[in-house]
């Protein structure tokens, strides 16, 4: 632990080496001035160097981040080419599933006024596929929805 009476003797030890100093200032003035200005030209130049390091770290960060950005642009193009094609088959299979129904519908008129049993077959097939259009739409339609696609 450090007393107060050394506290004192490097305080005055200090203190000693200050007066010093301004004796060696006031007997070499241009010392003095030429010590100064090296000392103001020293922390200029570190204060150079280190914002030079500063701005190269900063420019290294901020490429690695246009990678980055460049990456996620790349990512979102491909998914939006992806809701498009599956928008595209959605409208396909609309289509496809309005034709099916028109068909079933016509085959529905035809077994209420003859109901052989070829059309009573052909109406049965044709209300799965119907039913199965549908599920396969609506599966399609909530992918069509997922949150991450909306970007």
């Amino acid at each position: 632990m450090t007393t107060i009476v050394e506290i004192f003797e490097n305080f005055k030890g200090l203190l000693d080496f200050a007066r010093q100093a301004v004796a060696i200032f006031e007997d070499y003035p241009i010392a003095a001035l030429v010590v100064l200005g090296l000392g103001f030209l020293t922390a200029w130049w570190l204060r150079g160097v280190v914002d030079a390091g500063e701005i190269r770290g900063l420019n290294a960060q901020t490429e690695g981040l246009k990678k980055d950005i460049n990456r996620v642009r790349m990512q979102l193009a491909v998914r939006g080419e992806r809701l498009q094609l599956a928008q595209k088959r959605e409208e396909t299979l609309t289509h496809a599933m309005e034709q099916v129904t028109a068909g079933f519908n016509r085959l529905h008129e035809q077994i209420k006024t003859s109901a052989s049993p070829a059309l009573i077959s052909e109406a049965t097939s044709t209300a799965q596929a119907i039913g199965e259009m549908t599920v396969a739409n609506i599966a399609l339609r909530s992918t069509l929805t997922v949150r991450w696609l909306r970007y």
